[in-house]
């Protein structure tokens, strides 16, 4: 693990996609924001700033992640009604 790994990342283990891909947006603003001439402020809705290896660390795993997740299918069960029948 590199050294400024992104401790922010522990929950990603208990996300859903929708969740991961709302996260990647997260950082990805962030990253965004680092290249403004606001760069030394935190971004919008954020309380901390970030470091570029932070966030950087942040996008490479949420990606793995996402990419992990993909292939996966949902389980379909009946409901209780249905199984019934």
């Amino acid at each position: 693990m590199p050294k400024n790994h992104a401790s922010t990342l522990r929950g990603i283990g208990k996300m859903g996609l929708s969740k991961l891909h709302e996260e990647l947006k997260r950082y990805k603003d962030i990253r965004d924001h680092m290249n403004s001439k606001y760069a030394h402020m935190p971004a919008m809705g954020e309380h901390r700033i970030y470091t570029k290896d932070q966030v950087k660390s942040a996008i490479e795993q949420l990606e793995a992640k996402i990419a992990a997740k993909q292939g996966g299918t949902r389980r379909r069960r009946g409901t209780r009604s249905t199984r019934r029948r």
